[in-house]
């Protein structure tokens, strides 16, 4: 791979949005949660919340539900409130279709931690007493379990960092908003989207 081709990777990686956006984004995006959806069910992993994402212990859902409702309705709340936040901020027309279509194309990270949750390490935590934290022999075992389960940490670390960079890239794109600007209305509507989405679930799940 020569220069050229490294750096277009990286933008395509970082950045799709530029190649891909409106309707297509859109079509590719529902795919992705779609295929979100059943992972999430299978793996025993919840996306409850726009950035929010756990393993589970076994306790799996007994129906695709609660998956489509954490994936979807979390993605649907994102996507309204971006999309205000694009209208006041770049003072001109935005289409909503480009913030749905590169939001939703922006959980394509969220595979790879759906896919992960299928390791043994990701349950490790699972079978572990902690109700005596404080002595030694448990101690030693949760320091050895963190230790084991660290670059499954890691990664999930790196991955969240991407999805993030994924959705700011979306709004930039899809508003054409840069600068502190894009970067302040972002973090802003980011937390305003978690936690809408956290009291959006606390009902309906």
């Amino acid at each position: 791979m020569n220069m050229k081709e490294n750096n277009y990777f990286w933008k395509v990686l970082i950045n799709p949005f530029r190649f891909v956006a409106g309707g297509k984004a859109l079509f590719f995006g529902f795919l992705v949660m779609a295929l979100l959806v059943v992972l999430a069910f299978l793996a025993d992993i919840g996306f409850d919340g726009v950035l929010d994402m756990h393993y589970g212990c076994g306790e799996r859902e007994k129906s695709f539900l609660p998956h489509i409702y954490c994936i979807f309705g979390s993605w649907i709340i994102a996507v309204a409130v971006f999309y205000v936040t694009a209208l006041i901020a770049a003072g001109k027309k935005v289409r909503i279709v480009d913030i749905a279509g590169t939001f939703a194309l922006a959980k394509t990270p969220l595979l790879i931690n759906a896919l992960l949750a299928f390791l043994p390490v990701a349950k490790i935590m699972c079978g572990m007493d902690l109700t005596n934290i404080s002595s030694p022999e448990t101690m030693q075992q949760l320091m050895l379990t963190l230790l084991k389960v660290s670059p499954l940490l890691i990664v999930n670390v790196i991955i969240l960092i991407w999805y993030i960079v994924l959705m700011y890239n979306a709004y930039s794109v899809s508003a054409n908003i840069k600068g502190a600007k894009g970067i302040l209305t972002f973090i802003a509507a980011l937390l305003v989207s978690e936690i809408l989405s956290k009291v959006f679930l606390v009902f309906v799940l």
